[in-house]
């Protein structure tokens, strides 16, 4: 395989990322506790974007399946 056709592919992995507001929406806790608990507790991993933070989805399904409690 060619260099180009490796980097294409690896190209079309990258998920868009989301804004700390979203995720918080997507967990069901407030802006401010993803912020404190999850970001500088390292429960999410998250990417340094300029100022602010940014999360990977399925970063975000990840923490989700790992902290999943299945009730019979």
């Amino acid at each position: 395989m060619k260099n180009t056709e490796k980097e294409f592919e690896e190209i079309n992995e990258i998920e868009p990322l989301l804004r700390e507001r979203a995720v918080s929406e997507i967990l069901g806790v407030s802006y401010y506790t993803l912020r404190k608990t999850f970001r500088y507790g390292g429960l999410i991993s998250y990417v340094k974007y300029k100022k602010g933070v940014r999360y990977r989805p399925s970063d975000v399904r990840k923490f989700i399946k790992e902290h999943l409690i299945v009730v019979n």
